[in-house]
């Protein structure tokens, strides 16, 4: 606790006792990205965007895009991340999972508030549930936003970033149903997961759940902010529960990332290694 004070003094632990990593950074992960497409194109590779009516032929390992141009594969990886599933029915992989769309609304600490935190701040995570908890993260940025979150609140699309935008009625409503069974039967602690982190996205609640990390944190200190993300989490039909960790798959000549989730960009290049 007397070390945890000296790093950030508005930070307590429950146990006294917390975890140190001095390795652990952020970055704007748009930026990685854009070098990374660039030194990409850099060495000759194509990069087809905004490809909404292909289709693929999993035996003659064809692949074809919306303008009709033909693309024959060796090997192909689908690492679609929300749309890692539907990819992978086309190859008749992983039939016996579906997806659900999570969305991470995230607050901010207040530009003027007296709460200063110079690094990520999480609190140790339940192993029983695939969700992170509450946790503090300075931006990048030059300036520094603190962001606290994020939810884990069910999304009504694959894309519903924000309002009814992208709202799917149908797969929504067959989501909110099989979670409620997952409810009912408690499935890996579920219950718990619904009465800690479902609400998050009510301001008291999510208050409630940072104080436990900065407890002198007020609702003055909290404010609304725009960032916000889909968390592709795959529900194993089968086995009626959600799917905790990565999962590669194999299929006719493809591998397929079906389950790339949280952290899934901080491990993506030791992922693109594995595979």
């Amino acid at each position: 606790e007397k070390d945890l004070k000296s790093l950030e003094p508005f930070a307590k632990s429950s146990t006294g006792r917390a975890l140190w990593s001095p390795n652990t950074v952020v970055v704007k992960s748009k930026i990685v990205l854009n070098k990374l497409e660039s030194e990409l194109r850099e060495k000759g590779v194509k990069i087809f965007l905004y490809e909404k009516n292909w289709d693929v032929d999993p035996i003659k390992c064809i692949f074809s895009l919306t303008d009709g141009k033909k693309i024959n594969y060796g090997h192909l990886i689908n690492c679609s991340g929300l749309y890692a599933d539907r990819v992978a029915k086309k190859f008749n992989v992983g039939e016996k999972y579906r997806l659900f769309p999570f969305k991470g609304i995230y607050w901010a600490v207040r530009n003027n508030s007296e709460i200063k935190i110079n690094r990520n701040i999480y609190p140790v995570p339940d192993l029983n549930v695939p969700f992170l908890g509450v946790h503090f993260t300075p931006s990048a940025d030059e300036i520094p936003t603190i962001y606290i979150g994020p939810t884990a609140t069910p999304a009504l699309g694959r894309e519903n970033y924000k309002g009814l935008d992208a709202f799917e009625p149908f797969s929504t409503f067959s989501n909110l149903l099989s979670l409620a069974g997952q409810y009912l039967q408690n499935n890996g602690g579920f219950r718990k997961y619904v009465h800690e982190q479902l609400l998050l996205a009510l301001k008291p609640v999510m208050l409630n759940s940072a104080k436990k990390l900065i407890p002198s944190i007020t609702n003055y200190d909290i404010v609304a902010c725009e960032k916000v993300g889909i968390r592709s989490q795959l529900f194993n039909l089968d086995e009626e529960k959600l799917e905790d960790d990565f999962l590669c798959l194999d299929g006719p000549s493809s591998t397929h990332v079906m389950n790339a989730i949280s952290p899934a960009f901080t491990a993506s290049f030791s992922l693109a290694d594995l595979i």
